[in-house]
């Protein structure tokens, strides 16, 4: 299955923006988001993903954040569209004008 995938590093203020092409084609439900302290161990978590646009993370211990992030989430399924019913052989039926 495809997944949609972003990844770097957390700056300063804990804020992760998700690519704008995500808006309106992930299900938010499914974001799931990797922490990996860089440095020293930190007590990162993640606070909250606001409208499937921000990702905030904090440090537990208080300290300051330096780590790297990959952040993963499902597409919303577009429903098949169903193909025309094509007709090899139709002729339409032409009527004779009379005067």
């Amino acid at each position: 299955m495809h997944c949609y995938t972003t990844s770097g590093k957390v700056h300063t203020d804990g804020i992760i923006e998700l690519p704008t092409d995500w808006q309106g084609n992930i299900k938010p439900e499914t974001i799931a988001v990797q922490l990996t302290a860089i440095g020293t161990a930190q007590e990162l978590f993640v606070k909250e993903i606001q409208w499937g646009t921000k990702v905030i993370i904090r440090n537990g211990g208080g300290g300051s954040l330096n780590a790297y992030y990959t952040v993963t989430a499902e597409p919303i399924k577009v429903e098949e569209v169903k193909k025309p019913i094509v007709l090899d052989n139709f002729k339409p039926k032409t009527k004779k004008l009379t005067a």
